[in-house]
């Protein structure tokens, strides 16, 4: 990631005053058995990506419609001088309920163009938090196939929720961003 992209993300994360709402660590111990996500709602579904795969967050205003563009391209934006492709990951995973009148509220999760593969986008209704999981809370053998988009399932208990209650696990899909990308 780049150093504005951490800078970017930075700001969004300390701009909140409620900082620690964005912050989640399932497990302390050794480092190397964590991994950071950036998680986000598509419609009131949790999804995450690699926290490394994010170049920036930026609030979603100009985008320009492109005529015969697939459903799943939602235009382009100009994000300091470089022309950005915006997806809208609801289309292309068929998520239906979105409002267009929303807008104002959507973010983009600009991704990495090397992690990519180029200057694209995610329309994204709200980002959550920059968190952290244990690898023991994902599981990576749900991909469909070798060309899957999902990496895998987060499981997590639902804040709020006690150890007893019967809906206390939630479960958080892991978009692997160049596979997703790669399929459009």
């Amino acid at each position: 990631m780049d150093a504005s992209g951490g800078e970017q993300i930075s700001n969004f994360m300390s701009s909140n005053a409620t900082r620690k709402k964005y912050e989640h660590t399932s497990k302390k111990g050794d480092l190397s058995q964590y991994t950071k996500v950036v998680e986000f709602l598509l419609n009131g579904k949790h999804f995450v990506v690699d926290l490394y795969g994010v170049k920036e967050i930026v609030h979603c205003s100009g985008i320009t419609k492109l005529p015969n563009a697939p459903a799943h391209i939602h235009g382009i934006i100009d994000i300091r001088g470089q022309i950005t492709t915006v997806i809208d990951p609801k289309k292309y995973l068929k998520i239906t309920g979105t409002k267009e009148s929303d807008i104002g509220k959507w973010k983009i999760i600009v991704l990495d163009e090397e992690k990519a593969g180029s200057k694209v986008g995610m329309l994204v209704d709200e980002v959550l938090a920059v968190t952290t999981y244990s690898k023991q809370d994902i599981n990576t053998s749900i991909a469909i196939d070798a060309n899957s988009y999902i990496k895998g399932i987060i499981e997590r208990i639902r804040p709020g929720l006690s150890e007893g209650d019967p809906n206390k696990m939630e479960l958080i899909v892991w978009i692997d961003v160049s596979k997703f990308v790669e399929g459009l």
